[in-house]
């Protein structure tokens, strides 16, 4: 639910004007990223020496902004009919390099390294508040925000630190929402009174594809260290785009729903009753740029340039060498489908009857229990989760507890419900598309640089990961069939839900000064997410983790079976997210021509799982995209030293502000935010090597894992001596963020008041730190998929923005 707050209009004519920009020359440089000092790429000139050499540079990545707008409100007809509007736009431009050092020239990353942009945000709001009399009122809300881009993309070359000036490739997008919502308040008599709201948005998308888009140039990914590139070949890219999700047709999302409340006071008892309902659908048609992407590789080790070609690329794909051609020399290449294609649809309804008793004139005591349901479409229009009779008590009280508003204690215990968002229909419930295929090659074509003299490399073992029919492989079983819902989802699924308990307190010691604190604690109780595994016959299914699930099976004579497992049987441990804060505030209020406040948290967040999206994923290409679904579940050996400080986990945050009128003509403000670093990880590949385990080196270990095979066996390699299991959060922390911001402002007398300048340095220290880090130990790629260390491993990643000069001016007439 999103509460919306707007200004209106009263029997007052208002308007105004403002402006806000960040001039470019203000903004210093963001600095340079260097690769990570990990003791196994030391600095020697070449793309394989990388140790605390430059990534990426960063010193010409500016941008400048402007933000004009206007607003007026007032009567219509007085006393009856009011208007607010409000319109703005932010015009944002800028340049940045995006590409690395050592990417190859001509690789798609270079080539389109260098980009330049615009952003165009135009935004209105409007509220139109209609008293038909004083006992009945009719209220409309319209908005509409929008963001246009335009994207040019060229060539970046490192040596000369220089870029073509005409790019290769343009793109824009056009992003429009606009929201409208209805409400009728009627005052039927002195106890009774009953609202009603519609509301409805839409969200429209018109991305184009890039100017000198080619779909018959399939997308290439080429390593850039020369182990993995066949010699005499060149390996050259004609694809601009480097997408996975380029429109088939354009996507948009619609929302519309309803409410009506009723509310009746009955003496000492504020009873009130309401029911909504709420209606969503998406539309996401995509595919990866080209139509595939071919991955170039080789087995064996790429630090001492030896290789394998006789070494098994997984437990279900054979050696390059059984695949003949270059796999001789352990050369070979991978083919990647990527598509979506679902009109998924959540439908949300639900009542909740409360009771505000005032006890006493002191004490307000809130008693409400919300029942909820929803119901998830898959991308056929075919319900595939179902939930219903979710009861939601919450009980809440306000006690003045002098009787004078100098002391307050308060408190609210409740459980809230969430429902399964579209996004995570797209794969796990519709015609999704996500394969992977292995070929060994004789050539390489000149201009688009696929693979030519194609041979498909045996697989070595049966696995329902094979899309039927094909030798593809889709560790979700994504093969383009949309599957039967009933076989999606486990039976009598329980929503992911949360319960919530706060106590607090405030004190209006003086006029000069109040205080308070409050406590928070939430515990998850139940989630939502895809689990894997062999009981499930190797599909990822919608399931509550952590406990026992029912599914059902659609078997070849049309039949269907239900199978039980339980956690225990799947190797999964009980599901758990807390949080802990305590808040603490001290503020003076406005008086002896100043004011200040002070937030402090101390806080805790933990568990094994953070829920609907894993924002641990980050590597530098901003970690998982689609809400709904992680990887957490998938297998059991990914929950082995999952639980941990959680990645939102701040021990600490302070913040502090305030300002000084030094005149009625001048003010000096200043902010203070303050926070300790997340938690750092440390993740390399599991100690048992299996088919069943993904490739990524997303495991709870840390260190090179070598192998993963028994001692004695062909190729062993055992892992380092420093190899160890290594909990979620136990890796360090990053450091502390600390952003000052100044701020000056003027109102001259002789404007009367009504024009205000002002100045604020953002981030005057220029503290530019790093957020979070590269956990990734090791390569996760198949060709090098365990024992070899990753070059990015503890690379920073979400630098704060740099120091820059926001200047502002507004007119109120």
């Amino acid at each position: 639910m999103i509460n919306l707050v707007t200004k209106r209009g009263t029997n007052e004519w208002k308007s105004g004007v403002y402006a806000i920009w960040a001039p470019e020359f203000s903004r210093a440089s963001p600095r340079d990223i260097y690769y990570p000092d990990t003791g196994f790429y030391p600095a020697n000139g070449t793309a394989n020496g990388t140790d605390g050499q430059i990534n990426i540079w960063r010193q010409q990545n500016k941008s400048w902004s402007f933000n004009p707008g206007f607003y007026f409100s007032g009567p219509l007809i007085k006393d009856r009919l009011f208007v607010y509007f409000n319109a703005e736009t932010t015009k944002r431009e800028g340049s940045e390099v995006l590409s690395g050092r050592f990417d190859l020239q001509n690789s798609a990353a270079a080539q389109t390294g260098w980009r330049e942009y615009r952003f165009n945000q135009p935004r209105w709001t409007t509220k139109i508040d209609w008293n038909i009399t004083d006992d009945h009122l009719l209220e409309f809300t319209g908005i509409q925000d929008r963001t246009t881009s335009e994207a040019g993309r060229s060539d970046f070359y490192y040596p000369t630190l220089t870029h073509n000036t005409k790019p290769r490739t343009i793109t824009t997008t056009d992003d429009n929402a606009r929201l409208y919502v209805a409400k009728y308040t009627g005052y039927l008599t002195d106890a009774l009174t009953v609202s009603a709201l519609y509301g409805r948005q839409k969200i429209t998308h018109n991305n184009s594809l890039p100017t000198g888009y080619d779909p018959t140039c399939p997308r290439i990914s080429v390593p850039s260290t020369a182990f993995h590139r066949a010699p005499g070949f060149v390996y050259n890219t004609c694809q601009v785009s480097a997408s996975n999700t380029l429109p088939v047709t354009q996507n948009e999302e619609s929302t519309k729903g309803w409410r009506l409340d009723v509310s009746y006071v009955l003496g000492d008892h504020e009873l009130r009753i309401g029911y909504e309902k709420q209606t969503a659908e998406a539309a996401q048609h995509t595919r990866i740029a080209g139509g595939e992407l071919w991955t170039y590789s080789r087995t064996g080790n790429a630090n001492t340039n030896t290789p394998n070609p006789n070494a098994n690329i997984s437990t279900v794909v054979g050696s390059p060498a059984s695949g003949g051609g270059l796999g001789a020399q352990g050369y070979y290449v991978t083919r990647t489908v990527v598509a979506a294609n679902s009109d998924p649809g959540v439908e949300q309804t639900s009542q909740y009857i409360e009771d505000r008793w005032q006890v006493t004139d002191n004490f307000l005591l809130s008693l409400g229990l919300r029942n909820e349901q929803f119901t998830n479409f898959d991308g056929l229009g075919r319900p595939y989760i179902s939930q219903r009779n979710q009861l939601a008590p919450r009980i809440g009280f306000s006690w003045d507890m002098k009787g004078d508003a100098s002391w307050k204690l308060f408190g609210n215990v409740g459980r809230y419900y969430l429902a399964t968002p579209n996004q995570a229909a797209i794969r796990g419930a519709s015609a999704s598309l996500n394969t992977t295929e292995y070929f060994t090659y004789t050539g390489v074509d000149p201009r688009t640089g696929a693979p030519t003299g194609l041979n498909r490399i045996p697989l070595i073992s049966a696995s329902t990961t094979i899309c039927p029919g094909t030798q593809a492989i889709s560790s979700n079983a994504e093969c383009g069939s949309a599957p039967d819902p009933k076989t999606t989802t486990a039976k009598d699924i329980k929503s992911h839900y949360q319960d919530e308990y706060i106590i607090g307190v405030e004190n209006a010691f003086s006029d000069s000064f109040a205080w308070g604190a409050k406590f928070t604690y939430r515990d998850l109780k139940s989630a939502i997410d895809d689990i894997c595994g062999d009981l499930l016959r190797s599909k990822c299914l919608n399931a509550n983790p952590g406990e026992t699930n029912t599914f059902v099976f659609r078997e070849a004579n049309g039949t269907y079976t239900e199978i039980t497992v339980t956690a225990e049987q799947m190797g999964f441990p009980k599901l758990k997210r807390k949080y802990y804060a305590l808040d603490l505030f001290a503020e003076h209020p406005f008086s002896n021509k100043w004011y200040g406040k002070v937030e402090y948290t101390f806080s805790k967040n933990w568990g094994n799982t953070e829920g609907q999206l894993a924002s641990d994923l980050d590597t530098g290409a901003g970690g998982q995209a689609d809400v709904g679904r992680t990887q957490d579940w998938d297998l059991w050996q990914l929950m082995v030293g999952s639980n941990g400080l959680l990645p939102n986990h701040r021990k600490h945050q302070l913040k502090a502000f305030g300002y000084y009128e030094w005149s009625q003509q001048w003010r000096t403000g200043a902010t203070l935010i303050a926070a300790s670093g997340r938690p750092r990880n440390c993740t390399s590949h599991f100690p048992v090597d299996s088919a069943a385990l993904y490739n990524g080196a997303a495991y709870w270990f840390c260190g090179r894992s070598g192998s993963g095979t028994a001692p004695g066996t062909p190729g062993y390699v055992a892992p380092s001596a420093d190899y160890r299991i290594s909990p979620r959060g136990s890796y360090g922390e990053a450091p502390w963020s600390v952003q000052l911001n100044l701020n000056v402002a003027y109102t001259p007398n002789w404007a009367d008041g009504k024009l205000t300048l002002q100045a604020d340095i953002i981030n005057v220290l220029n503290r530019q730190t790093a957020g979070t880090y590269n956990p990734r130990y090791e390569n996760g790629a198949a060709a090098d998929r365990r024992n070899t260390p990753n070059r990015f491993f503890g690379q920073e990643l979400q630098i704060s923005e740099p120091r820059y000069l926001r200047l502002t001016a507004r007119y109120d007439f």
